[in-house]
C-alpha cells in the first residue's frame, strides 16, 4: 500500500482521492515539525504517477521557505501550472491527472505571494491540485484558507 505508516483515516481519504480525482480538494496539512505532512504529500503524488521518473512536469515541490516570494510564485508556479506536458501523457491514453503543486513550509509564503494563488485555487483541484503543508495556520491568508481541505 503506498500510504503505510500514515494514519488510517487520511490513508484512505488520499486512497479515495487516487481512484477518483474528481473527487480531489486542495490540501491543507498541518502538524509539528516530523509528523509526516511532506512524507504523506510524497507518497501521494507516488501512488498518482508513480516514482519519481514518471512525474516530471506533473509535480511541483517548493520549499516556501527558500521560495516564498511574489516572484518566485509568478516565476516557478505559473508557468509550471500553465505548461502543456501533461497533454503529452493523456494523449497516450493516460487518465486526466491534476498537475500538483506542494508548498512545504507554506506559513513563510508572503502575503502577497499567498494572494496570487488565488486563481490557481479557483480551479478544480482535479486539474491543478495545491498542498499547503505547515506547522501553522495562523500565517495562511484569510482569503485562501477556506480553499483547503484542512487534515
Amino acid at each position: 500500500m503506498a500510504f503505510e505508516g500514515i494514519h488510517q483515516s487520511v490513508a484512505k481519504l488520499l486512497e479515495n482521492f487516487v481512484k477518483t480525482p474528481e473527487t480531489l480538494s486542495h490540501l491543507l496539512f498541518v502538524g509539528p515539525p516530523g509528523s509526516g505532512k511532506t512524507t504523506t504529500a510524497n507518497a501521494f503524488v507516488e501512488a498518482m504517477y508513480g516514482k519519481r521518473k514518471h512525474y516530471t512536469g506533473r509535480a511541483l515541490f517548493l520549499n516556501s521557505s527558500d521560495e516564498r516570494s511574489l516572484e518566485s510564485v509568478q516565476s516557478k508556479v505559473y508557468p509550471f501550472a500553465n505548461s502543456q506536458i501533461s497533454n503529452i501523457f493523456e494523449g497516450l491514453g493516460g487518465p486526466k491527472l491534476p498537475k500538483i503543486i506542494i508548498f512545504d513550509e507554506a506559513e513563510t509564503l508572503t502575503e502577497q505571494a499567498q494572494t496570487a494563488l488565488r486563481p490557481l485555487l479557483d480551479k478544480p483541484a482535479s486539474e491543478i491540485l495545491i498542498f499547503f503543508l505547515c506547522n501553522s495556520v495562523s500565517k495562511i491568508h484569510p482569503s485562501i484558507l477556506h480553499r483547503f481541505l484542512r487534515i
